[in-house]
């Protein structure tokens, strides 16, 4: 994941997906400050009940995606047989005003134009909403 060019914090991020390990997390109270197990759909539930921002789109994105598989090994699965995603985001506001990241293989993606007919790839973000990711012709894992 790239933010956006004028994005404040220009960190790269990578999720890896692997099986937890065995045993209790520690919580130290400086990395992990609270820990929970939740299965994707409840996260995302939890995202869309707050009235706050719980996550930014990298982890709405990897949850949504993840939350089709019923384990791990399913997952696991179908990670393996896709070649891996990268997302460079670009944050535009539509005609209306709302809030969409746009990626690569959107139709507004190269010139930052949400409103452009065509192929979906990008995530409505406006706050007091809940956050839709919208994907033309896949679901899954990408």
């Amino acid at each position: 994941w790239t933010p956006p060019a004028d994005f404040d914090h220009q960190l790269t991020t990578w999720f890896f997906l692997a099986p937890a390990p065995q045993g209790t997390v520690q919580v130290d109270g400086r990395e992990i400050a609270e820990h929970v197990w939740l299965t994707p759909a409840e996260a995302l539930r939890r995202h869309a009940a707050a009235d706050y921002t719980w996550f930014l789109p990298p982890t709405y994105v990897t949850l949504h995606n993840l939350q089709g598989f019923a384990t791990v090994a399913d997952a696991l699965a179908a990670a393996k047989r896709s070649e891996p995603h990268f997302y460079e985001t670009r944050l535009t506001v539509t005609s209306t005003g709302e809030e969409v990241a746009l990626w690569p293989g959107d139709a507004g993606f190269e010139t930052s134009n949400p409103d452009m007919p065509g192929p979906r790839h990008r995530l409505w973000a406006t706050p007091g909403r809940s956050w839709c990711l919208e994907r033309s012709g896949g679901g899954g894992l990408p």
